[in-house]
């Protein structure tokens, strides 16, 4: 076996993300026809030992005991419990990687020259300050810096202080902090330095040149060159008196900025927040951040004058190409929203999701705390590629060349090896600020929780099943707490029972199989087989024991030897988890309760057809009522028109214009077409003589306005069919009689 190795493994992301067809629909207060509403009683054991630590302990207190209520009972909290099912669910639905957008990491490799451009490039390094003015980041460019030995700073200085401090007949030990003023300094650092000549002027001195390659001394009587020493970081003891020939290895040069600026460049915002996240660990970027004047930054340019990257030392980091999140790249359509977050709930700057499922803490009755133990809680950062990036790895652990995060694609789910015991690391020489004192629970305890859902389907209902029982298979243990590195947290699921209050309650495995059926259309029956699968489950089923525990630590490392370089010499990368360890036959539970699941399809299917056919039938029945009332009431307002023209009579012959004392009507063709539509109106065929008054008015008027005498003659003739013949169409002769009478004599 190779150096490579690390307490943890990976689970592989998917290349698409599953959206259910459903996460459109999803409402607190509109249930699913098929919605399922109830609780999950579940009990946890502790495997072994079992740390979380108790929120309510000081953070300045040296023991650091367990989670427990203000009454003294153990628990794991709803928050955890929650955490790792979301997790589990995710890897088992086809889920979508959460990585941080932002996080970008950086990388200094000198041997790599095709990964670390820079070292072979340092003609074209400038020096320059990094401000923040008219609301913009600018770079001042000062051009080329120079280079100023130690011993040139301490004859300046006319004191040996960086020959006591940082040279190797010092023997200082530059891992070990130094307190100045009741605070610790890193002696790597820049911060050091400077607190070292914090009395000493280090700007606006003059320099002249001595020798090549651009080293200067402070010449304050002849020198014509203005600037600044600026101090970077001291990564070992140098050499003195200096070999004749520079044959590398240790740092004895500062630099000095000139004093005029050349042009100020603009930083665009991003790449400067971006840098920021970089170095925001950094002593030094806080040192200068905190003091406000421009930070001293060396940097390229790309050949359109921008920057192209810049560092806090003269051979800086330089970040990978994409962030960790475009290493994450999967397929899935927008915005991408997967069973985890449509079961969980979710917040984004453009929506968000309530979730309907609540986790509540798991007690425990017989929980008793263990010794105490002291351990490095710290974590490794994931800019290692040979373990962070998925590689290319054959039979023998090795690669013919590494992918980064130039051009890789992340690992994946990070999930911790499972240990028979926990792992006892040695903690001699590690200072104690670095350790934390545990006081975790010991194995065996039983810890009770519940877990109510509310408006799930059956296939959600399945995956959270599934993601609390691995898919029905008890033997595999989840993770909970911290110390998860050293074997701490296995805990099994030894009981677990589902009440349904709303809905068909059947076993659970049958809501699991509806999972499982659904998964394999997602992927076309190859779930179960997938490498998803295959690399979980090997995760959380095989439980190394203490003799192979030594094969899943960190790798060593200290400043004369380190794993981490051998391994990358050797062209090493992590093999999956399931290449080293025995296989797991995942049984399907889909095979099982087919026909059952077939048939309730079948069921649901025959239930929405009557249902449909009942809605169409009352629809149309519906509609038919509806019609009938719509024609009754439209008859009883024609009735009631009818009767209100019945009622008004023939008195509109006689209506006069607005604000006149004109009628509307003076003639009789007038006169007689509005008695024709009122008879139309009014279905009264024959005018009787209840209308006289209205009619004599009107004939009168109509007889008076004729302004020619032969038209006033034939009104005077009975038989004149054009007056009196119209209105023997629509009156009895008697009553026509008379009306000419009445108007005519």
């Amino acid at each position: 076996m190779g150096k490579i190795k690390a307490p943890f493994n990976f689970v592989p992301m998917w290349q698409k993300v599953y959206n259910p067809e459903w996460e459109n629909l999803i409402s607190q207060d509109i249930p699913f026809e098929d919605g399922l509403s109830g609780s999950i009683y579940i009990e946890f054991k502790s495997e072994t030992p079992v740390f979380i630590r108790n929120a309510s302990d000081s953070k300045d207190s040296n023991d650091c005991h367990s989670c427990r209520t203000p009454d003294g009972r153990f628990m794991i909290p709803g928050t955890t419990i929650k955490g790792e099912v979301r997790n589990i669910l995710s890897i088992l639905s086809c889920g979508k990687m959460r990585v941080g957008k932002d996080v970008r990491f950086a990388q200094r490799e000198w041997e790599n020259k095709e990964l670390y451009t820079l070292k072979n490039d340092t003609d074209n390094l400038k020096c320059g300050w990094l401000v923040f003015e008219k609301n913009n980041y600018v770079i001042k460019n000062c051009g080329n810096p120079y280079r100023i030995g130690m011993d040139e700073i301490d004859s300046y200085i006319g004191r040996d202080i960086m020959f006591n401090n940082f040279s190797a007949q010092s023997r200082c030990n530059l891992n070990n902090k130094v307190r100045i003023d009741n605070i610790d300094y890193d002696p790597k650092t820049a911060v050091y330095k400077y607190k070292l000549l914090e009395n000493i002027n280090l700007h606006g001195l003059k320099f002249s040149e001595i020798g090549k390659r651009r080293k200067v001394k402070v010449d304050e009587e002849n020198g014509n060159i203005v600037g600044s020493i600026i101090m970077t970081g001291q990564p070992g003891l140098y050499k003195y008196p200096r070999p004749e020939k520079n044959v590398g290895g240790d740092k004895f040069y500062e630099f000095v900025f000139p004093e005029k600026i050349i042009k100020s460049i603009p930083i665009d915002e991003e790449i400067y927040r971006q840098y920021s996240l970089m170095y925001s660990d950094s002593n030094d970027w806080k040192y200068w951040k905190k003091k406000g004047k421009g930070i001293p930054v060396f940097f390229r340019l790309n050949s359109n004058g921008t920057v192209k990257d810049f560092g806090l030392a003269f051979l800086y980091k330089l970040p990978y190409e994409k962030t960790v999140a475009e290493c994450a790249v999967q397929t899935s359509k927008q915005p991408c929203h997967d069973m985890a977050d449509c079961i969980f709930g979710y917040t984004s700057d453009k929506d968000s999701l309530k979730g309907r499922v609540q986790f509540s803490s798991a007690f425990s009755d017989n929980a008793e705390e263990s010794d105490k133990v002291k351990l490095v809680l710290n974590n490794p950062k994931a800019s290692y590629y040979p373990i962070y990036i998925k590689q290319d790895v054959s039979t023998d652990g090795k690669v013919s060349t590494y992918k980064t995060y130039n051009n890789g694609e992340i690992a994946g789910y990070k999930r911790y090896i499972q240990r028979d015991i926990t792992w006892s690391k040695s903690v001699d020489g590690i200072s104690d600020k670095l350790l934390s004192t545990l006081i975790p629970l010991k194995p065996g305890a039983l810890f009770k929780g519940i877990i109510r859902f509310h408006n799930l389907k059956e296939v959600e209902l399945g995956a959270l099943l599934s993601a609390l029982t691995f898919h029905n298979n008890l033997k595999c243990c989840h993770q909970f707490g911290q110390a998860k590195p050293y074997g701490f947290g296995r805990t099994s699921v030894q009981n677990i029972k589902l009440n349904i209050i709303r809905g068909t309650q059947f076993d659970l495995e049958y809501y699991m199989a509806i999972f499982e059926k659904q998964m394999n259309n997602v992927l076309y029956n190859t779930w179960l087989l997938s490498e998803q699968l295959r690399e979980l489950f090997a995760l959380v089923s095989n439980v190394i024991p203490e003799n192979k525990s030594s094969d899943f630590e960190y790798m060593f490392h200290d400043n004369k030897n380190s794993d981490f370089i051998d391994v990358k010499k050797d062209k090493e990368a992590l093999k999956k988890f399931s290449r080293i360890t025995k296989p797991v036959i995942i049984n399907s539970l889909y095979d099982k309760y087919k026909s059952l699941i077939e048939e309730n399809i079948r069921l649901k299917k025959e239930e929405k057809r009557i249902a449909e056919e009942r809605a169409k039938t009352l629809k149309e029945e519906i509609e038919k009522k509806i019609a009938e009332e719509n024609a009754a009431r439209e008859a009883m307002e024609r009735e009631l028109k009818k009767n209100e023209k019945i009622s008004e009579g023939l008195s509109s012959l006689n209506e006069k214009k607005n604000s006149s004392d004109s009628y509307k009507v003076n003639d009789f063709a007038g006169g007689y077409k509005r008695i024709i539509q009122w008879q139309k109106k009014t279905s009264i065929n024959i005018i009787g003589e209840e209308y006289e008054s209205d009619l004599i008015q009107w004939l009168s008027r109509s007889y008076s306005m004729e302004k020619k005498a032969k038209d006033k003659d034939a009104w005077k003739d009975r038989m004149n069919k054009n007056v009196w013949g119209k209105l023997e169409q629509i009156m009895e002769k008697s009553f026509v009689d008379k009306l000419f009478s009445a108007v005519v004599s």
